[in-house]
């Protein structure tokens, strides 16, 4: 008989367990105009439950037991805010007004280009020739596309003969491809096209038009950062060859001046072909 009347007593006392945990708290959020706010979270401290508002800004948290809770919403770019409910057998109401709140972010500094501080070629993930000062000293030559032919094997800075005005501004090409089709940069700034359009050029396409390197001296220059892969993606379609930035020298530095004499002298001919070449510098601080 004992265990029947515990039986009988639980079976009491269970119905109102239950409906002591059916508490219900609903409400709305919104913000200071009364536009309604969705994603808000919404829980209620100590119960471990909690709801998200949707998209009319609306709520509901069920299965809460009777007593009372403190309610808080948060939702990014707005104060949080907190409301103390006494929940029952009713449903209780409880609607939310946020207030904007500025999100502070602390500074970024973004470099972009060539300025950044320069990396080792085996280091970046993209196939980069750097060529310093000191490299294209060593070449023997003081024509910068003619340097940079002999210091990058994917370069080409051909010798026209008989091709108009390609005889005095020549072209250079990178992987092949046509002269238009290889961005040069200057300090990492775009540098022009030249304005002569390769009509009867030999080993290039008719109608393009390239940069003149020899515009500028060699002896101005610090390294030159050889792309040896396409960057139209970030370029342009002018970059579809690769990339050539040629990094000016800077600042102060010790005056300097380079002469060069050259001749050709075969065996069964005169002497010919006699060049002279002068050139220096004198940095100065801007």
């Amino acid at each position: 008989m004992r265990r029947v009347g515990k039986i009988l007593a639980f079976l009491f006392i269970l119905p109102a367990v239950l409906l002591a945990q059916n508490g219900v708290v609903r409400g709305r959020i919104a913000d200071a105009a009364g536009a309604p706010l969705a994603r808000a979270i919404v829980s209620a401290e100590g119960s471990g439950l909690h709801a998200t508002s949707d998209e009319q800004g609306r709520y509901e948290i069920r299965g809460l037991s009777s007593g009372a809770y403190l309610l808080r919403v948060r939702l990014l770019g707005y104060q949080p805010r907190t409301a103390r409910v006494v929940v029952d057998q009713a449903a209780v109401t409880q609607d939310f007004v946020l207030t904007e709140q500025p999100i502070s972010l602390s500074p970024v500094d973004v470099v972009v280009g060539s300025r950044a501080r320069h990396t080792a070629a085996e280091q970046l993930a993209v196939p980069v020739d750097v060529f310093t000062s000191e490299d294209m000293s060593k070449q023997g030559v003081t024509e910068t596309g003619q340097i940079l032919q002999s210091l990058a094997p994917s370069v080409n800075f051909p010798h026209q003969s008989v091709t108009d005005a390609n005889d005095i501004v020549r072209p250079f090409t990178l992987r092949g491809l046509s002269p238009d089709e290889t961005l040069v940069l200057i300090n990492g700034w775009r540098r022009h096209q030249m304005a002569l359009v390769n009509t009867f050029a030999y080993g290039m396409g008719a109608g393009t038009t390239g940069v003149d390197l020899n515009a500028i001296p060699s002896s101005a220059i610090d390294r030159i950062d050889v792309l040896r892969d396409g960057a139209s993606a970030q370029y342009g379609s002018d970059a579809i060859a690769g990339v050539v930035n040629m990094v000016l020298k800077e600042g102060q530095f010790t005056p300097f001046l380079n002469t060069s004499i050259g001749r050709y002298h075969p065996d069964n001919y005169a002497d010919d072909g006699t060049t002279a070449n002068l050139n220096g510098g004198w940095g100065i601080g801007i």
